[in-house]
């Protein structure tokens, strides 16, 4: 699908730039593949949405969910290892 003609000419007349990986290498892309496995189990399954803007609503919240409250790195969120870090280099810079 995605080397298909006609959806490289989709993606060509919206100004879209593809991006693959090599075939069987799926390291390239690590980042955004777990991403989109953790919105698969925590948004996509099993919801239904009303319309597309309320699925555009939700996501967009899990977005931000994800990159600001999210735990991970160590069990910590986000925010707050961000916080942390800021905190620490204001005190070394002082």
């Amino acid at each position: 699908l995605y080397q298909h003609r006609d959806y490289r000419d989709l993606l060509q007349r919206h100004g879209a730039v593809q991006s693959m990986s090599r075939r069987g290498n799926c390291w390239d892309n690590a980042c955004a593949e777990s991403l989109f496995a953790r919105m698969k189990v925590e948004l996509l399954r099993a919801q239904e949405w009303e319309s597309l803007a309320a699925f555009e609503r939700a996501l967009a919240r899990y977005v931000e969910y994800y990159n600001r409250d999210r735990r991970r790195l160590g069990g910590e969120s986000p925010a707050r290892r961000r916080a942390q870090y800021e905190l620490k280099n204001s005190v070394k810079q002082s």
